[in-house]
């Protein structure tokens, strides 16, 4: 399965009433799918069954039935929303949008220096906002731009014209698949409300199919609309590590996954992410570590990373550990190399405890616990890697005949 595959909002039986989503329009019913695939094409707004226990007031948003919202991905693993990672990294767009609104409530003119600021910050967004469109706004204020077809289109577009994100950046490579699964989840909705029902399954199960099944296996009362939501971040995050470790890699050369350690059964990912800080800081337990971190004047709001605090964020039970706590843990690691690992790995911890979250909150009825649903995802984790390691092996051998 490739970056192209997700799956999304359903009704909660899966053989209940397909309903398809025109973008940006209001879901019409369609008739009952042949196939439980199809179901996927839904609404793009996540209905959980309850709330998510570790990641509260998390809106889970879809941006299309076959990718995470960029919001939400980007509040999961950086803890920071997409205006919070615009106003960091390009805040002048911010202050001239706040100008543009002036003009737009009329409040002030649109000077000729205005104009000419407006064109120029915005030429690296030109793929996604045409500067003609651009222009014809600035000349009429009624006229209305054109939104990108896909949400990440324009996080993608700004980071690409980022100076200090390289093209390879993780990321950005997130944001490239994710546009991806986007295109290819509006191909299919086309499919469907033009009536070519039968061409939409035949090009969606083999995308997702698998996943269909193995999921009525794993746990059958997993609402459908919340199948792409678990399984496209699996399948990126193990395609970002797979490609990682194979060019590391010598010749001949079997891949592992290390990811996957951080789902063993013995403890939840982020306490498996500080189980690796202690090993790296020399430490033998968490006590240690506090009294490292209390030595090297590691603080987090104002206040030391103490014992309780980190064996609070081990466990994983009451809070997800926040993204901007990480600098201050590794304070206690003197390896550089080691601490750029474990910061890359922080995301990855993260992003899987959300989905065990996600799994518990999209199960009908009685929720799974979380032993069961880390099992889940690791099992779909494993799969995800393991299908890339195939691509690979088909790929080489076509090449070599």
């Amino acid at each position: 399965m490739d970056e192209k595959t997700a799956r999304d909002s359903a009704p909660n039986d899966r053989s209940a009433a397909l309903v398809t989503a025109t973008r940006g329009g209001v879901p019409k019913k369609r008739r009952r799918p042949k196939s439980p695939e199809l179901a996927v094409l839904s609404r793009p707004e996540l209905k959980l069954e309850r709330p998510l226990s570790l990641f509260p007031g998390l809106s889970v948003s879809m941006s299309s039935s076959l990718a995470l919202g960029p919001d939400t991905l980007l509040r999961v693993m950086t803890g920071a929303g997409t205006i919070d990672w615009v106003r960091k990294s390009a805040p002048g767009y911010i202050s001239l949008l706040r100008k543009l609104a002036y003009v737009t409530r009329k409040e002030h003119a649109l000077s000729p220096g205005l104009r000419k600021l407006v064109l120029t910050e915005f030429a690296p967004l030109h793929k996604v906002l045409p500067k003609a469109e651009i222009e014809k706004s600035l000349d009429d204020l009624e006229h209305i731009i054109a939104r990108p077809t896909s949400p990440w289109a324009p996080l993608l577009g700004g980071m690409q014209a980022d100076g200090n994100l390289r093209l390879d950046d993780t990321l950005v490579r997130m944001c490239q698949w994710m546009v991806a699964c986007d295109e290819h989840a509006f191909y299919l909705e086309d499919l469907v409300s033009s009536g070519q029902t039968a061409a939409a399954e035949a090009h969606l199960a083999p995308l997702i199919g698998e996943a269909c099944e193995a999921w009525l296996v794993l746990n059958p009362k997993l609402a459908m609309q919340a199948l792409a939501a678990i399984e496209v971040p699996l399948m990126a995050l193990a395609r970002l590590e797979y490609e990682g470790a194979e060019a590391d890699a010598g010749p001949g050369i079997e891949i592992q996954s290390s990811i996957l350690r951080l789902l063993e059964p013995d403890a939840r990912p982020i306490g498996h992410w500080v189980s690796d800080v202690c090993s790296l800081a020399g430490c033998r337990n968490l006590g240690e570590l506090s009294t490292a971190l209390l030595r090297s004047g590691a603080t987090y709001r104002a206040g030391a990373v103490s014992h309780e605090r980190l064996k609070k964020w081990a466990r994983s039970k009451e809070v997800a550990m926040p993204p901007g706590a990480v600098g201050a843990v590794l304070m206690a690691v003197p390896s550089s190399t080691s601490r750029d690992m474990l910061t890359n790995r922080f995301g990855a911890a993260r992003l899987l405890t959300f989905l065990c979250d996600l799994v518990r909150s999209s199960t009908i009825g009685a929720a799974p616990t979380w032993p069961e649903a880390q099992s889940q995802i690791r099992s779909r984790f494993a799969h995800a890697f393991q299908n890339q390691a195939a691509l690979r092996s088909s790929r080489s051998a076509v090449h070599h005949v």
